[in-house]
Parts: C-alpha cells; structure tokens; sequence
C-alpha cells in the first residue's frame, strides 16, 4: 500500500468521524467567514482580518486569539482562543441579504460582514475590519 492511499484512508477516517455538526454552519459569500452549529453554541472563524482584537484574558501562545467568535443559546459572546478551525468546504454560501437560523441562533449575511445573534439578541459583528462584540 502507498503511502498516498494510507493518508488518502487516514483523511477520510477522520472525515467519516466528523461530527454532524460540521454541516452545520455557512460561510460568507467570499468565503473569509465561516460559522458552526453544535448542540447550544454558535462559533465563527475569520480567515483573514485587519482589526486588532482587545488583549486576552489569558495569554496562551498555543492558540490562536482573535479570529473566532462564540456564544450560547442565551448569555453573551467572547472572542475564543482556539487551536481547531470552523472552516468546512462543506458549508454552504450564505448570499449578502440572507439570514441562516439554528438551534436558537439567527446571523445575517450583509456586504459589511456578518451578524449573529442568539434568543438574547447577544452576539456579534464579524467583518475583515472590525470584530464588534454586541
């Protein structure tokens, strides 16, 4: 067996033992957001940003700190420390002007980025220029 097969078998392991939730989500129309559903929480992951987000808690040099979004079905939003990626070639594009709902959780698609929002209304506003915790 080649070694390509093996990591081909080993990728598609790790494929088939993703949660459901991976489906779960959108991304922006340019694909520079990206936003998961599992359970009671809400994540959103940017791939490339201008803005600097406030310090951390908490430094941690192991993750990375500024580019992902959560919260809760109800209670406010928190930049996250992450060390994993909401980013899913599965999901699906959200058109400028669209709304997604699940699982308590409603974001909109808007050329100036996106905004999520849980039963709350407590979330935020992601874009390439500004993380705007609401």
């Amino acid at each position: 067996m080649t070694i390509r097969r093996l990591l081909l078998g080993a990728c598609l392991a790790v494929l088939a033992a993703s949660p459901a939730w991976a489906q779960e989500g959108f991304r922006s129309p340019t694909g520079n957001i990206h936003c998961s559903a599992i359970a009671q929480e809400l994540r959103c992951d940017i791939g490339e940003r201008s803005y600097r987000p406030p310090p951390p808690r908490q430094r941690n040099p192991e993750c990375d700190y500024g580019s992902s979004v959560g919260m809760n079905v109800t209670g406010p939003a928190e930049i996250l420390c992450i060390t994993d990626t909401a980013f899913n070639p599965g999901h699906h594009v959200l058109p400028y002007g669209s709304s997604w709902q699940r699982q308590g959780f409603t974001c909109f698609s808007e050329q100036t980025g996106v905004r999520c929002v849980n039963r709350d209304g407590r979330g935020w506003e992601l874009s390439r220029a500004r993380l705007t915790i609401l």
